[in-house]
């Protein structure tokens, strides 16, 4: 079996999608949404970077690309991950019809719509949002790759596949092939590897996972509340809200603010409580969950 490594491959920033900058060359570039974290939304090939970026932007505009919906301090993972959930269409589906998502993939259609939500209005409620909101948050990252369409291409789908079988990112289309993150064209684990002299300024956990291409640390996790306090029972619920006010109820976003801080400032577990009200074994869990997405160290 042979075994071939591709060396010194370097990630050249490409500025914004709103305002990007010349790169020229062909290869694989990504779109990384900076939110709470930066995160890969989607990655691709082409053989002129230029071209294919203003495509991207122009796409966008008109509504023939994927667009989530998401507050400047959030996690886009948080809507593009499935976690866990068997039902993708159902999940998804949710989210167009909360208006949180434009599920578009088709970027050849004349008359954009959402495929999950048909009564949604491009121009009435996303324009606005994607021009002013959306686009100069997604930064542009390009890695020339002169040799050959083919490694590109395998490049392409071993960070697609690595970052969408960790984070639980499929799509609304029953197709292996098919992804939020973009059409995986090698799905076979091709014998090829490669190394960088740097990467894109992305969230801990995906850098980790680029410098891991096609091993086994790319094994999958699930973005689920931990077993332990999946089983609680009613009755311990209540219990546990007579003594922390807000146990075993949803987490809120100001509440990972919060207890970011606290982290931060060392504060003890017995201090978290008290300040969240929430039980400790749910303080504890959080803080595991916030490591492993990259929140916090």
């Amino acid at each position: 079996m042979t075994v071939q490594v591709i060396c010194n491959l370097k990630w050249i920033s490409g500025g914004s999608l709103i305002k990007h900058k010349y790169v020229n060359g062909p290869g694989v570039y990504l779109l990384v949404h900076s939110g709470s974290v930066n995160r890969i939304i989607y990655v691709g090939t082409t053989i002129n970077f230029e071209n294919r970026w203003f495509e991207h932007a122009e796409g966008m505009k008109r509504g023939n690309r994927a667009i989530w919906r998401v507050r400047p301090d959030q996690d886009i993972y948080e809507l593009m991950s499935h976690r866990g959930s068997k039902d993708y269409f159902k999940y998804y589906r949710k989210l167009a019809l909360e208006n949180k998502l434009w599920a578009s993939t088709n970027v050849l259609r004349l008359n954009p719509k959402n495929d999950l939500n048909p009564e949604d209005n491009f121009n009435d409620s996303w324009f606005d949002y994607v021009v002013e909101e959306f686009m100069p948050r997604i930064m542009l990252w390009a890695c020339r790759m002169d040799s050959n369409y083919e490694s590109a291409t395998i490049l392409e789908s071993q960070i697609q596949k690595a970052i969408s079988k960790y984070f639980n990112i499929g799509t609304h289309i029953n197709k292996p092939d098919m992804n939020w993150l973009g059409k995986i064209e090698n799905l076979s684990n091709a014998n090829l590897f490669f190394e960088f002299l740097n990467y894109p300024n992305v969230d801990k956990t995906t850098h980790g996972l680029l410098q891991n291409l096609g091993s086994r640390v790319n094994a999958g996790i699930e973005w689920k509340m931990p077993k332990k306090i999946q089983k609680i029972t009613k009755l311990e619920k209540k219990i546990a809200r007579q003594l922390h006010t807000f146990a075993y109820s949803k987490w809120i976003y100001k509440e990972d603010a919060i207890l970011t801080f606290l982290i931060t400032r060392k504060a003890s577990l017995e201090d978290m409580t008290r300040l969240l009200q929430r039980a400790p074994e749910e303080i504890e869990a959080r803080i595991k969950w916030l490591k492993k997405w990259g929140r916090i160290k």
